[in-house]
């Protein structure tokens, strides 16, 4: 079993990749619409925590 976590919030994500217990990140437009963040750099910031490595 694959569990995922919905977040546009990069801090939220750095933090469940710590505990290690998440294959992936769903992030969609909605979400990264009220993050309140530049969703370029939002991607960027996830592409860096290479998620599921």
């Amino acid at each position: 079993m694959a569990i995922f976590i919905d977040t546009a919030q990069a801090e939220e994500a750095r933090k469940a990749k710590e505990v290690g217990w998440f294959k992936g990140i769903n992030i969609n437009p909605v979400l990264l619409s009220v993050s309140g963040h530049d969703s370029e750099e939002t991607l960027r910031l996830f592409s860096d925590l290479k998620v599921g490595k």
